[in-house]
């Protein structure tokens, strides 16, 4: 998705605020070295936080970009 967001944002000059992508990646980095630090899957709070985080923040940039891409061209 941030390649994706880069190459569109170079190519049709519309922010896609492609830096924010680092935010996903950085919480589920979190969360995966979490939990495999404590060698389970679930029922960790800071592991199920910080993938509720990336989760979220992943789906609100995607949103933002396919409205940039589809729903908000003119």
């Amino acid at each position: 998705m941030l390649l994706i967001a880069r190459f569109y944002q170079n190519f049709s000059g519309e922010q896609t605020y492609f830096q924010l992508y680092s935010v996903p990646l950085i919480f589920f980095g979190v969360a995966a070295v979490r939990y495999a630090s404590i060698g389970q899957l679930t029922g960790d709070l800071l592991g199920d936080a910080a993938g509720g985080i990336a989760g979220a923040s992943l789906i609100l940039l995607s949103l933002h970009l396919y409205r940039l891409m589809t729903a908000g061209r003119k």
